[in-house]
Formats: structure tokens, C-alpha cells, sequence
């Protein structure tokens, strides 16, 4: 065990092996607030004859989050009640990362044949319900032997996890060595970028960034405003995050389109970092939605909520538009779960006088929607184009006062 003191951050470490057997690892605590981070490394074999499986696991013995080793050449990983595959190859050592935000009650995971170089395998919604627990307290094991296993608690102080700890040293200077140059503006922002991405984003969003003549990464990228065009700012999910670029483009001469620097997830996120988002400039346009990660905790609070941060985009005096939450289908039930957090905001929206942007009905009038669909939650590039367009057009509206 080796405890570790890195600026704002306080983890704890536990390098272990865990043998092809039934295995259980306790956690040194059991966690339910914070940000978890598991590594290890396994070998997918010549041959698997039967489903081999690491879990995460919560006192009550449901399970956070699941992995199989599969006999037909897949990997899977199980979150927030859907499964996200990947085709592995035989006697292949695969290096995986899976966070889990408890106060976003998000799943974060990568993986990769090299551990500095792991890409994105789901950004998925952690639902709670009878069979997914609220806390972590233990990893099992069955059949299947993990390697170089690193597991990194939160303290007790909800620290935020190491952000640089999945780069190479090099990539840390390049970037440094890059920021360090910048106009105070400019470096102020990265800044904000290392504090509000986390672990899981901010490694994504470096590399993005030090990739040479590379102007345009990951969304977060500083705008250089015109003095001549109004300040927008868009808040949103991962969704907004996938159309931020497509829009921007789409707007290009005609608003300084800024993003707030985070996947802001639910409402409570919101209350909490609005000020961060805000920033010290004014803003003409502020874009904003909360609703998928809403959607999977208890509705009861998302009405007070939702009212809270429009009270508090109204005090900025810019312009206000709400977008409409996206579809996602409950893969049991197939009932669209944004539905009621749509029904709530639109009340709210309408009390408000505040104009929408439905996206929502825009992408469910294309023919066979839910083709669009990359994990039942985030879409395609040609769904990401419908979405941007209809924010896009409703900006266009806001700025010719209709």
C-alpha cells in the first residue's frame, strides 16, 4: 500500500495479482461518493471455453460494474444495464481502465494493447436499481486472472483523482512546454480544463491538443473571441459535446461559440460549477441542458433543480435557449426514459418565456432513428449532424429575434 499526495489529491494505491481462479480483492473502504479507478491487465488466451468474469461489486453483493472474457473472441464491459463489446484477439495482452463517478454516477473506460495509449471504450450512465449497487466494496473474480492490478480510492475528502497519471512523461512536457507560452487568457483556461475535465477526459484532450497544426480538439479548444460577434455559451452532456465542433462550424462568423469546460452531466453538477462555467466575461447566448443523467437518478429533485440554474442563467441577462433532452430507450422496458425529464423541463421552459431547441423531436423524424444510435445514448456522425443543424438553427432564430 503506498499513499500518494498529488496537488489536490490525496489516493490510495494497491498493485496486486489476482490468479485464473475465483478471487476476491476488498476494497480498503467501501466507496460510494468520489472518483474509483481500477487498472489491470489481462490475456485473452488461445482458447476461452467458458465466460470468464471480473466484477465490482457493493456491500448489498449487486454489482457496479461487469467485465467477461467471452468465448466468442469478445471483450464486454456492462454498465448502467447495457453491454459494450470489443473483438479481441487470441493470446493478446489487453491493458483496461474503468472509473466510476459516483457523483455523476457515470462509467468511464478504456483499453488498449499498450497502457500509455488506451482509447475510449464507453462513456456510459450509471442506473441504480435492484440489481446495480450504489457503492463498491469488493472485486471478484471468476476464472479469469488479472495482471498489474492498480486500484486508486478517493479520500475521504472526495479528492479529485491524478489527471496526469496515464501520460507519458513526454506527452506531460510537450504539453507544458506548450501552455507554458500562452497569453495569461489562454493559459487561465487550461487551467480551468485540468480542474473541471477529470481523469478520464483531460488525457483525451491533451493529446488532442498537442498534436502539431491541430486547431481544433476534443471541442474544449480556447475561442478567440471577435470583438464583433456576440459571446454564446453552450452547456450540455456528452451529446453536446459530440455536436460542439459541427455547430461551431455551422456558426462560424456568426457567434463566438464557446464550451463550457466539462461534461456537465446532471443538474446538481451544474449547481455546483456554474459559477466555474460562467466564467468572469458576459455572455449573449447561453445554450443549456440537463437531462439524460437526470433521467437515472430519482425525478423528485430535477424540477427545484432545473428551476435553480435557470434562475441562475437568467441573472447573467443573455439570452437563454434550453435543448431538448435526446431519446434513450430502456433496453427492458424499451420506454424512452428522457421523456419525463423533457415533460418537466418543458413546463419549466414555458413558465420561463424560455425559447427551445428541439432536438429531440429532430432526430426522432429522421427515418429509422435509433439506426443512428453508437451505445443507445450518443450518435453516428450522420446524427451528429441532425442535432447540430437544429441547435444551430435555433441560434440563428434567437439572433433575428423570432
Amino acid at each position: 500500500m503506498k499513499n500518494c499526495i498529488l496537488s489536490l489529491l490525496c489516493i490510495l494505491s494497491l498493485e496486486i495479482g489476482i490468479k485464473a481462479q475465483d478471487s476476491r480483492v476488498f476494497l480498503d473502504k467501501t466507496v460510494k461518493e468520489g472518483f474509483l479507478s481500477i487498472s489491470f491487465q489481462i490475456n485473452t488466451g488461445s482458447k476461452v471455453d467458458s465466460i470468464r468474469w471480473f466484477n465490482l461489486k457493493g456491500k448489498d453483493g449487486n454489482k457496479v460494474v461487469s467485465l467477461s472474457l467471452n468465448p466468442d473472441g469478445t471483450i464486454a464491459l456492462y454498465s448502467g444495464g447495457k453491454p459494450f463489446f470489443v473483438k479481441a484477439k487470441k493470446k493478446t495482452n489487453y491493458y483496461i481502465k474503468i472509473g466510476v463517478d459516483f457523483d455523476k454516477r457515470q462509467v468511464q473506460a478504456s483499453i488498449g494493447l499498450d497502457s500509455t495509449k488506451l482509447k475510449p471504450w464507453t462513456d456510459a450512465e450509471l442506473t441504480y436499481n435492484d440489481a446495480v449497487s450504489s457503492d463498491a466494496s469488493l472485486i471478484q473474480t471468476r476464472g479469469l486472472e488479472l495482471k498489474n492490478l492498480t486500484i486508486l480510492l478517493p479520500d475521504k475528502n472526495n479528492a479529485q483523482e491524478n489527471i496526469w497519471k496515464d501520460l507519458t512523461p513526454t506527452e506531460i512536457a510537450t504539453y507544458k512546454s506548450l501552455i507554458a507560452a500562452l497569453p495569461e487568457d489562454q493559459f487561465e483556461w487550461e487551467m480551468v480544463l485540468q480542474q473541471q475535465l477529470g481523469p478520464f477526459y483531460f488525457p483525451r484532450y491533451l493529446r488532442e491538443r498537442i498534436k502539431p497544426n491541430n486547431d481544433n480538439y476534443s471541442g474544449w479548444e480556447y475561442v478567440l473571441d471577435n470583438p464583433n460577434l456576440p459571446r454564446l455559451l453552450l452547456i450540455g452532456d456528452s451529446i453536446s459535446r459530440s455536436y460542439t465542433r459541427a455547430a461551431r462550424e455551422l456558426l462560424k462568423g456568426v457567434v463566438n461559440f464557446h464550451r463550457a469546460p466539462a461534461n456537465c452531466g446532471p443538474t446538481t453538477s451544474g449547481l455546483k460549477n456554474m459559477d466555474v462555467w460562467l466564467g468572469k466575461k458576459p455572455w449573449d447566448i447561453i445554450v443549456f441542458n440537463f437531462g439524460i443523467h437526470d433521467s437515472n437518478r430519482s425525478i423528485e429533485d430535477y424540477p427545484a433543480n432545473l428551476q435553480k440554474v435557470v434562475d441562475k442563467l437568467k441573472s447573467t441577462g443573455a439570452k437563454l435557449l434550453w435543448v431538448r433532452t435526446t431519446p434513450v430507450y430502456d433496453k427492458v422496458t424499451g420506454l424512452n426514459k428522457s421523456q419525463r425529464v423533457n415533460e418537466i423541463a418543458d413546463s419549466i421552459m414555458q413558465l420561463n418565456q424560455i425559447k427551445e431547441s428541439d432536438i429531440a423531436s429532430a432526430i426522432m423524424t429522421v427515418p429509422d432513428f435509433k439506426n443512428l444510435y453508437t451505445d443507445g445514448t450518443h450518435f453516428k456522425d450522420q446524427g451528429v449532424t441532425v442535432l447540430a443543424k437544429a441547435v444551430a438553427a435555433s441560434i440563428n432564430e434567437i439572433l433575428q429575434n423570432k
